[in-house]
């Protein structure tokens, strides 16, 4: 076990489907990207999270120690969204990180992102 303050997420490395617990700093290999909505549990120690691949990393949520109104979002998300519509979530929001961390160009005009698709 982790001793300290136990973090709420733990994020695996680039390009690889294993992510070390954060409860229990044991290795979670999940064989390949990930984006479940439903909650899952750490194979080792038990512990509910939500496991997702998050620009190319493994990224494991842990609701009980979460931020609330994260957890809250989590959870609404898994019950209000399909699968398919919880992805389409995730990736409009790397597509807008990837905008915030794109390097601005000097004198260029902001970035106003792509237009919304149908349903959007």
């Amino acid at each position: 076990m982790i001793t300290g303050t136990q973090t709420w997420f733990s994020i695996g490395q680039p390009d690889c489907p294993v992510v070390r617990c954060a409860a229990c700093g044991d290795e979670i290999d999940l064989g390949g990207p990930a984006a479940d909505h439903h909650p899952r549990r750490c194979v080792h120690c038990g512990v509910e999270c939500a496991l997702l691949d998050w620009k190319g990393r493994v990224v494991q949520i842990i609701p009980s120690v979460a931020p609330a109104k994260l957890s809250q979002a989590l959870q609404w998300l898994q019950t209000t969204y399909d699968e398919l519509e919880y992805v389409e979530f995730l990736v409009a929001l790397e597509e807008l990180a990837d905008a915030l961390y794109k390097p601005a160009e000097p004198g260029a005009a902001p970035d106003r992102g792509r237009k919304a698709g149908p349903g959007r």
